[in-house]
């Protein structure tokens, strides 16, 4: 048997019975775990999804009205709402299991949906392969870009099959969490026009008007919006979205890339002139040059980077690319081309090895939030990048985090007692007036060991703290209190003020700092 009838014979929808229905969402669920495990044995909040639960916490279901960097995001708000309804102490790996099975769910509406597509199951393996760096898997806030996928399928829809409900929802889902919808109308038309016939192509094509009108006033009065210059785009656009597809994570050379990038374009270009008559071949190369155009009008392509600076902007020009390769394997016209094909497919399979999977720091949501809890106000880091040094953050009061805590249906207060919490929290920039007033009324004592600071603190006091080099040499005990308190203390290159302000820190304590650093000037601490 070749492989085109093996292909041909496992992508036929209505010859899979559910177990092997079943078994391909495994697949997708393992090639999702290959890319992102560490976001599953240690799940973290990224980015923007804390100014989603801030968001919730303040204005409640108002917030799915709010826009999130200039245009709705249904799904992402969809995730953290009803995590956070369920559990604020899990809510990592409550929203983590909750976008990986939507995830999963695209993948298994990509390889079984009526669409035009050849070699469905392949293109829905495809999508967990790309060869970018795994910004987009796994995580509840980039859904939105799994969301997008969900339009090109009724986009790409075979239009014989006349059912209409499952297009809608594909199109609300997908266009209220992604501004795609804006590349995906057109299309719309387009199918409504070619397929006149159909009035179930009317239907979708109004439908997806009113998403997009729904999205108009987010997306086009948002200010982050860039016009990158011919010479930039004419410089950037093949070999960054062409030839970075095939060699651009083993190999940088700017003749490489322009060389793959060329060949890229080469094999789309036959697949638009052999299907030029079949209107779902102009579909999927529009939707492949949408993905490119919203991309780069979002960033100039200059900055622009698959590993480095924005990868989540190469998803879908990435996706696309390995469906067109796809579709062009199965044009018999085109069986010449069939070993190019393969050759260049593992060639972007083995380009996607040094950018599988990604690692990242601890940051201690759990401990986070029921040490907030005790303080007047309590502000945390997310993951921003992965390190430990992370530029978003959640502030609020200690009234707010209780409160959560009380509605959550996993712990009770009872259990939360029984949990050490930090003695300090880190003091940010909006409490530069609250610090001027903590200097005044400090007076400690310090007395330093070979390897030992202690402290005599009151509550409410504030010291000034770096570790030096990033290790995890330094902890803190306050004596006395063993199994009360966190003993971990930040890892910070830069002064931070650490203020002991938790509710269970008696008026006066002493705090032990321990330096269990190897090198010279490893750390240091001071007093305000």
């Amino acid at each position: 048997m070749s492989l085109a009838q093996l292909n041909s014979n496992i992508v036929q929808p209505s010859s899979k019975s559910g177990a092997s229905r079943f078994l391909l969402c495994a697949v997708f669920l393992g090639l999702l775990a290959s890319r992102r495990w560490a976001q599953l044995v240690s799940p973290q909040v990224w980015c923007e999804d804390g100014w989603l639960i801030e968001g919730f916490i303040k204005h409640g279901w108002h917030e799915f009205l709010l826009p999130l960097n200039g245009y709705l995001v249904l799904i992402p708000k969809l995730i953290t709402c009803l995590s956070l309804a369920l559990s604020i102490y899990y809510y990592p790996i409550i929203s983590t299991a909750l976008a990986w099975g939507f995830t999963a769910f695209v993948g298994y509406a990509v390889a079984f949906a009526p669409t035009r597509l050849n070699g469905k199951v392949l293109c829905a393996i495809s999508i967990f392969a790309i060869p970018s760096d795994a910004e987009v898997f796994g995580l509840p806030l980039y859904t939105l870009w799994w969301a997008a996928i969900l339009l090109l399928i009724p986009a790409l829809w075979d239009e014989r099959i006349t059912t209409v409900f499952f297009r809608i929802a594909l199109v609300i889902v997908g266009g209220l969490s992604s501004p795609y919808i804006f590349i995906a109308l057109p299309v719309f038309y387009f199918r409504a026009f070619c397929y006149r016939n159909y009035r179930s192509e009317k239907i979708v094509a109004f439908v997806a008007t009113i998403v997009a009108c729904i999205q108009v006033p987010f997306v086009f009065l948002d200010a982050s919006k860039a016009v990158p210059s011919i010479s930039s785009v004419l410089q950037n656009v093949i070999p960054k979205f062409c030839g970075w597809f095939v060699v651009g994570n083993l190999s940088q050379s700017s003749f490489l890339l322009w060389t793959a990038g060329l060949v890229i374009v080469a094999l789309i270009a036959t697949y638009c002139f052999c299907g030029r008559r079949d209107p779902s071949v102009w579909i999927l190369f529009s939707l492949y040059l949408g993905a490119i155009c919203s991309s780069i009008a979002r960033i100039d392509p200059s900055i622009l980077h698959p590993v480095l600076a924005g990868p989540r902007y190469f998803f879908l020009p990435y996706v696309l690319t390995f469906w067109i390769l796809v579709q062009l394997y199965h044009i018999r016209e085109t069986a010449y081309l069939r070993i190019p094909i393969g050759i260049v497919t593992v060639a972007v399979l083995f380009n996607a090895i040094p950018v599988w999977t990604r690692w990242h720091n601890d940051l201690q949501w759990a401990e986070n939030i029921r040490s907030g809890r005790l303080f007047p106000m309590y502000e945390f880091k997310v993951a921003y990048d992965g390190s430990r040094n992370s530029n978003f953050s959640i502030m609020n009061s200690g009234a707010t985090w209780n409160a959560l805590l009380r509605k959550d249906c996993f712990v009770s207060p009872t259990y939360l007692e029984t949990l050490p919490t930090f003695a300090y929290r880190i003091v940010g920039t909006d409490d530069s007036e609250q610090s001027d007033n903590a200097r005044a009324t400090l007076g400690p004592v310090i007395t330093v060991t070979p390897h030992d600071a202690f402290l005599q603190l009151r509550a409410g006091n504030r010291i000034r703290f770096r570790s030096g080099k990033v290790s995890d040499c330094q902890r803190m005990e306050v004596v006395g209190f063993s199994g009360i308190f966190i003993s971990n203390l930040p890892i910070t290159t830069d002064w931070v003020t650490l203020e002991f302000s938790n509710s269970k820190l008696p008026p006066k304590f002493e705090v032990k700092v321990i330096d269990q650093g190897q090198g010279v000037g490893e750390w240091s601490t001071s007093v305000d």
